[in-house]
């Protein structure tokens, strides 16, 4: 117990301090896109190529993870952004390249499953299910933590300081290099090594085993269809901020703070209430519903002031989904067979990038043909999805 609790510590402060690393480009990145004067469908193309890799990365961490340990892969994923600053700085050096640019995009979008997907199997290696969304949540709620202060580090540093590009990118970096230090206990002698390998078509033979289970595969086909939503406007909604609305860095560093201070006190709110009654899919649904009334107060904003309010909503939005989605998934695998986790959580993750890579290409293209044009066909897809969880999943819930 005493192991455990330590390892718990050093994890958790490697979470804030990754956390505060990447967040601090948060308000950031979206100028120095429009500053490089990419275009969106130029920008969606990049973002797809990205998906594409993700998709292959998140197929093989179920190989990966018991060979080498769930808390060294969380450190792979940490190395993953620590280099993928190391290109930005490259990229401001080289006079703005876009080149290197891409390569850093490339790099922070590889750890985002390899991160995800750790963080979910440790949740999962060391918390029974009953409480295992309350403790998704905490994790979450820290890592929101950490980015209510980095952006606001990196909007001073560029507006007050006029530090620039390069200045914010090297703290970025360094901070995020320091992320590795409480990790290295746990990778010198990792707890959650199996030292198992698993041959790629054994890993084949699992995800198809996963993907037959009537429970799991509408969540996956639903949970696909979310992520194909999400990701028409996802990655455009800061530069939309930036561009149509004339966002100043701090502004979008206060969108950040809103959206993370009310998470940070619902995560464990929203984990110990599904936990509690036993129930995962009202509030999946419900996490859809918010998002129409999201992207309708985005659509009719003139300033940034509406967007602070429609902060707080994706708050709840994130709540709501981010624990239980992931808890729902382990939950259905556990329901025939534990060993079986790490397969769907693959087959989850695989699927989401997957699906995420025609999104992101259609949605450039939609945002310069009008801007809010994205935003119009997110809504419909949100009610459609609302009414598909709560028609096709209900019966899907976990009692016991």
């Amino acid at each position: 117990m005493k192991g455990i609790k330590k390892a718990s510590i050093s994890y958790l402060s490697a979470v804030f301090a990754l956390s505060l690393g990447s967040s601090i480009l948060l308000p950031i990145i979206p100028f120095y896109i429009i500053d490089l004067h990419l275009s969106m469908s130029a920008f969606g193309a990049i973002n797809s190529t990205s998906q594409a890799l993700v998709s292959l990365v998140s197929f093989l961490m179920p190989i990966l993870m018991p060979l080498i340990g769930y808390f060294r892969t969380f450190a792979l994923g940490a190395s993953l952004i620590l280099l993928s600053r190391l290109a930005y700085v490259g990229s401001v050096l080289l006079s703005g390249s876009l080149t290197a640019f891409a390569i850093g995009y490339l790099l922070s979008s590889l750890r985002m499953p390899v991160i995800f997907t750790s963080r979910t199997a440790l949740v999962a290696e060391y918390i029974p299910s009953k409480r295992r969304a309350t403790a998704m949540g905490v994790v979450s709620a820290i890592a929101m933590l950490a980015s209510c202060v980095g952006p606001y580090v990196g909007s001073y540093l560029y507006e007050s300081l006029t530090v620039g590009y390069l200045g914010v990118f090297l703290l970025s970096l360094m901070v995020t290099n320091f992320s590795l230090v409480p990790l290295i206990p746990l990778t010198i002698e990792d707890p959650t090594r199996k030292g198992k390998i698993v041959s790629l078509k054994e890993e084949v033979k699992f995800i198809l085993r996963v993907t037959k289970l009537p429970k799991l595969r509408i969540a996956l086909s639903l949970f696909a269809l979310d992520a194909f939503t999400w990701s028409l406007i996802g990655p455009f909604i800061s530069i939309y901020y930036a561009k149509e609305l004339k966002a100043l860095p701090y502004e979008l560093a206060t969108v950040t703070l809103i959206t993370n201070v009310i998470s940070i006190v619902m995560f464990p709110f929203s984990g110990a209430i599904s936990d509690k009654v036993r129930q995962r899919v009202p509030f999946l649904a419900l996490s859809e519903a918010i998002g129409v009334a999201y992207y309708m107060l985005i659509l009719i904003a003139k300033d940034m002031k509406l967007i602070y309010v429609a902060s707080s909503l994706l708050a709840l939005i994130i709540t709501f989904w981010g624990p239980l989605a992931g808890t729902l998934i382990t939950e259905l695998a556990e329901e025939v067979d534990k060993s079986l986790v790490p397969s769907a959580i693959s087959a989850w993750s695989s699927l989401r990038q997957v699906i995420r890579i025609p999104a992101s290409v259609l949605g450039g293209l939609l945002f310069d043909i009008d801007p809010k044009l994205p935003f119009k066909i997110v809504i419909a897809l949100l009610l459609i999805l609302t009414i598909l969880l709560i028609t096709l999943l209900t019966e899907g819930e976990v009692k016991g």
